[in-house]
C-alpha cells in the first residue's frame, strides 16, 4: 500500500511515495523536493510567506513524483509542516494575503507588555 507523504518546510516542500517492504522497512518509489519563496522578515518582527508559493511548490513536487511512479496506486496521503499558520481565505478558498509564520518575533514583544 503506497503512501504519499508531504512535508512543507520553511524553504521547500518535500514529498515521497513509499510502501512497507515485506522485511518491515520502507521502499521509496519516488521522491521530490521543490523550493518555494523564502519568508519575508520585517524589522518589526513579522515574518510572512505566500501560501500561493507553498501551493505551487507542492504542485511541482507532485509533477516530479508522477514522472517517477504511478500515483494512481497511492492509497493514503500524509501531511506535515513547520508552520502552524492561519491561512485566511475567501469564499472560494483562495488565500487573501500572506501568512504570518512561526519565525515571527513581534508576538514576544507584544506579550511582554503589562
Amino acid at each position: 500500500m503506497p503512501i504519499l507523504a508531504f512535508d512543507a518546510g520553511t524553504s521547500s516542500v518535500k514529498a515521497v511515495v513509499a510502501s512497507q517492504s515485506s522485511q518491515g522497512g520502507w521502499v521509496v518509489h519516488a521522491h521530490a523536493c521543490s523550493a518555494h519563496d523564502p519568508p519575508h522578515a520585517r524589522a518589526t518582527g513579522e515574518a510572512e510567506q505566500s501560501p500561493h508559493s507553498w501551493w505551487e511548490a507542492l504542485a511541482r513536487a507532485v509533477r516530479m513524483l508522477s514522472e517517477q511512479t504511478d500515483l494512481d496506486a497511492v492509497e493514503a496521503i500524509s501531511l506535515s509542516g513547520q508552520m502552524q499558520s492561519v491561512i485566511l481565505v475567501d469564499a472560494a478558498g483562495a488565500a487573501v494575503r500572506t501568512t504570518l509564520t512561526l519565525i515571527l518575533t513581534c508576538a514576544c514583544v507584544v506579550s511582554s507588555e503589562p
